[in-house]
């Protein structure tokens, strides 16, 4: 049997959002785990972050990417999404798992149907791509 790469991504994806949504539920701000060496760490913060100061950002991309690079760059994205996410995008939290050289990050979210047709017309209508 040959396997689809498309449909495993599908079937984990849908996984990953129940599981996400089961830890929303239990109201967390920020999960960390980590072995003692930080050679294999998962970190999960909730978007957005709830009183978020800027100082607690500039913190975050501060705290030293050799020591803490998920922390590193979960500031970098919250940098960058903070503000130019569009209304009807409702972002669930970011994924970060770093092991030995390299760090994977997953931003979750989701929007419906008529959100999605909402940003589809606003962006025609200022890029001039109106039909």
């Amino acid at each position: 049997m040959e396997r689809d790469p498309f449909l495993e991504l599908k079937e984990v994806l849908n996984l990953y959002h129940k599981t996400e949504q089961e830890l929303i539920s239990t109201k967390p701000q920020l999960y960390e785990s980590s072995l003692e060496n930080y050679q294999d760490s998962y970190t999960w913060i909730k978007f957005p972050i709830p009183g978020e100061q800027a100082e607690t950002v500039s913190d975050m991309i501060a705290s030293g990417v050799e020591d803490f690079p998920n922390t590193c760059l979960a500031g970098i994205w919250v940098a960058i999404l903070k503000n130019r996410v569009p209304t009807g995008v409702h972002l669930a939290g970011i994924s970060l798992y770093s092991h030995n050289n390299s760090v994977r990050f997953c931003i979750s979210g989701s929007t419906s149907l008529e959100e999605l047709r909402t940003l589809c017309e606003q962006y025609q209508r200022t890029s001039g791509h109106e039909d």
